[in-house]
C-alpha cells in the first residue's frame, strides 16, 4: 500500500526538479564553452559575443532537455524508486543513455556525445538533490 503523503510529497518534488533541473545547463553550457573557447578570444568583444552566442545555444539546448527530463524521469524515478536503487549514479547511467541516443544525430558524435554525458549529469545532479529533498527543505530524506 502506497502511502499518500509520502507519494505526494514525492510527486511534488518530481515536478519541481522537473520543471527547474534543466535550467541547470544554462551555466554549465556557458562555463564549459567558455573554458573551450577561452584561447580564441582575443578581445573584450569577442568574450561578449562568445558569451551571448553561448547564452542563446544553451537557452536552445532546452527545447531538448525539457521533454527529454519528463520522459526519461518519471518513469526513472518511479522504476528506481520502486526498486528503492534511487542514487546519483543511476540517475547518471539513464541520462548518458540519453546522451548516446541523441549523440547519434551529429556528425560529430563523439564530441556530442561527451557534451551530452557533461549536460546529462548536471541535470541529473540538480535532479537527484531537489529529489531527495537536499535543496528543497531544510529535512532531506536519508538515503
Amino acid at each position: 500500500m502506497i502511502n499518500k503523503g509520502t507519494y505526494m510529497i514525492t510527486m511534488k518534488r518530481f515536478l519541481l526538479a522537473s520543471l527547474t533541473a534543466p535550467l541547470a545547463i544554462i551555466p554549465a553550457y556557458i562555463a564549459g564553452g567558455l573554458l573551450v573557447e577561452i584561447n580564441q578570444i582575443t578581445t573584450q568583444a569577442a568574450f561578449w559575443n562568445a558569451l551571448h552566442s553561448l547564452f542563446l545555444s544553451s537557452v536552445v539546448l532546452l527545447i531538448v532537455t525539457y521533454p527529454a527530463t519528463f520522459i526519461l524521469g518519471g518513469p526513472t524515478l518511479a522504476a528506481l524508486t520502486k526498486y528503492d536503487q534511487l542514487s546519483l549514479l543511476h540517475l547518471n547511467i539513464i541520462g548518458w543513455l540519453g546522451a548516446s541516443v541523441v549523440a547519434f544525430l551529429f556528425a560529430d558524435w563523439f564530441t556530442a556525445f561527451l557534451v551530452g554525458c557533461y549536460l546529462s549529469s548536471v541535470i541529473s545532479g540538480t535532479f537527484w538533490l531537489m529529489i531527495r529533498g537536499s535543496i528543497l527543505s531544510t529535512n532531506p530524506v536519508q538515503p
